[in-house]
């Protein structure tokens, strides 16, 4: 079925792999483009939101990376949800 993007939030799901010997001490995830709103997971836990795609967006998932596979989930939507809410106002 056909949407309009602006519709509904669009689901990104990603599993990689970790080596053992992967691991450090500081692991940052970094998001560039993200457009628009959106809700960033890593396996499982909520680890931030974004709110421009112009903006650059970095994590640190240190203590949520572990050996074996991990999930990335990113919830995105096109800004109307954060906003349905608000007042309108004429604009001038």
């Amino acid at each position: 079925k056909n949407t309009w993007i602006e519709d509904k939030k669009w689901w990104y799901k990603k599993t990689f792999l970790v080596e053992e010997d992967f691991l450090q001490d500081t692991t940052v995830l970094v998001f560039k483009g993200l457009d628009l709103t959106g809700e960033i997971y890593v396996n499982g836990i909520k680890i931030g939101t974004t709110c421009n795609m112009f903006i650059e967006y970095s994590f640190d998932v240190s203590s949520l990376i572990r050996p074996g596979f991990n999930e990335i989930l990113a919830g995105l939507d096109v800004g109307l949800e954060s906003v349905k809410d608000k007042p309108l106002e004429p604009l001038g």
